[in-house]
């Protein structure tokens, strides 16, 4: 049988015909249309966990290679020097932080902080007296 979403209603339902021995457990899974082991699986998991289906993750994915202060510890660095290369930021991490972490990953942080190039090379050119207008 393909993978189909159960309703958490419909497990709460068999799983309380199953306790109170209403009907049989093959009348059971007729009427709810899930397999023996489906029922069976979450009856085990109803029974650990008092839930019905898996807990939600709230991470998705690979955790990050930087954390919170470690961005605000980066942002701060271009602040102060916005014409500095991956690589020096980079380096000013491996140094500072003790963090080793590729410069894409710099790249990539920065531009989920909302700092492009365009953004870096305008705060560079109003640090600098001789562009100015």
């Amino acid at each position: 049988m393909p993978y189909r979403s159960i309703s958490d209603d419909l497990k709460h339902a068999a799983i309380r015909l199953y306790n109170r021995e209403l009907l049989s457990t093959t009348d059971i899974l007729d009427a709810v249309g899930f397999s023996r082991t489906t029922f069976f699986r979450i009856l085990k998991l109803h029974r650990e966990t008092g839930h019905v289906s898996k807990p939600k993750s709230l991470r998705h994915g690979r955790p990050r290679a930087l954390n919170y202060s470690d961005v605000h510890h980066l942002l701060e660095l271009v602040k102060q020097r916005p014409d500095w290369f991956l690589d020096e930021l980079q380096h000013l991490l491996e140094t500072n932080r003790f963090i080793s972490v590729h410069y894409t990953t710099i790249y990539n942080t920065l531009g989920r902080a909302g700092i492009s190039l365009k953004k870096l090379r305008r705060v560079a050119q109003e640090r600098n007296e001789d562009l100015r207008i």
